[in-house]
C-alpha cells in the first residue's frame, strides 16, 4: 500500500522557483522596463519543474493584471513595464505536476 509521501509529497505547492531583480541596482518607474530573473534550479531538488507555466503580472488596477501562458520551457526571465505606481506582483507557476512557484512583489514609486 502506498504511504502519503507517496501519494502526495510534501514538496507539492512548494515555493521553489525563485524570482528576484536581474538588476538589483535598476530603480522601479513607471513607464521604466524593469526585468526579473527566474531561477528554477530549486527545484531540481524534487525532478525538476515541468511545463506548462502561468506568468501572472498583478498590477494595482486590475484591467493592466496579465496572465501569460508558457507551454513548453520555463521563463529565464520577466520583463515588467509599470503603467502605474503602486505594488505589483509577479509569479511563476508551474500548472500541473508539483505545482511549484514563486513571485515577487515589486512597489513602483
Amino acid at each position: 500500500m502506498a504511504t502519503t509521501e507517496e501519494t502526495c509529497p510534501s514538496y507539492i505547492g512548494s515555493r521553489l522557483i525563485l524570482l528576484t531583480p536581474s538588476d538589483p541596482s535598476a530603480q522601479l518607474a513607471v513607464g521604466v522596463p524593469y526585468s526579473v530573473k527566474v531561477d528554477t534550479s530549486p527545484a531540481d531538488s524534487v525532478g525538476g519543474p515541468r511545463p506548462p507555466y502561468m506568468v501572472t503580472i498583478g498590477c494595482p488596477s486590475a484591467a493592466d493584471s496579465r496572465m501569460i501562458p508558457v507551454r513548453l520551457v520555463a521563463p529565464v526571465s520577466v520583463t515588467v513595464t509599470p503603467k502605474e505606481k503602486g505594488r505589483h506582483i509577479v509569479s511563476v507557476k508551474e500548472l500541473f505536476g508539483a505545482r511549484l512557484w514563486g513571485s515577487i512583489t515589486l512597489d513602483v514609486e
